[in-house]
């Protein structure tokens, strides 16, 4: 081979891993990045601690919920949304505080919004394996980031089931 030609081939391979390491500190950076925005934490309390830690949560959120969840008498879920209000901001963040006494576990994390506007139609939202949400439809079909976004913000859903389960979600 040519002494030319091994050069050229030399400075091709190293360009290339070059530009690979390049696209491995990009999407690791944009890893990262998106695992900052998304704050999560879960704690083991007591049914006690977890209901006080709720109760303050909701002490801040004024109001009523926008979204009324029940169940009816055969077993489905009824939603209701609240009337939309025109809101002069756009939503930045979705909160949710939920605790699960089978497992004596509180969890709340925060979403930015624009990770929510992202998701498609019709996507599944889940949360550590879990479906959040998707069982919940409305007038227009599956809860969306549009039907949240017309509520704007404050309490969206204050849920407290027979089994003590209890979430509590908010957008800002």
């Amino acid at each position: 081979m040519e002494k030319r030609t091994k050069n050229w081939l030399l400075i091709g391979c190293g360009a290339a891993i070059f530009l690979m390491m390049a696209g491995i500190a990009v999407v690791g950076g944009l890893g990262y990045y998106m695992y900052r925005q998304v704050s999560a934490s879960a704690t083991f309390v007591k049914a006690d601690d977890a209901a006080r830690q709720l109760d303050a949560i909701r002490a801040t959120l004024p109001g009523p919920p926008k979204i009324t969840i029940r169940q009816t008498e055969d077993g489905k879920t009824d939603v209701v949304l609240a009337k939309p209000v025109a809101s002069p901001m756009p939503l930045t963040s979705l909160h949710v505080a939920a605790y699960d006494p089978s497992e004596t576990k509180l969890v709340q994390f925060t979403i930015p919004f624009w990770i929510v506007r992202m998701m498609p139609e019709g996507q599944h939202v889940k949360v550590n394996g879990e479906e959040v949400l998707n069982h919940l439809s409305t007038p227009s079909g599956k809860l969306t980031a549009k039907d949240i976004e017309a509520l704007g913000p404050g309490l969206l859903v204050d849920d407290n089931r027979p089994d003590h389960t209890r979430v509590i979600i908010w957008s800002e």
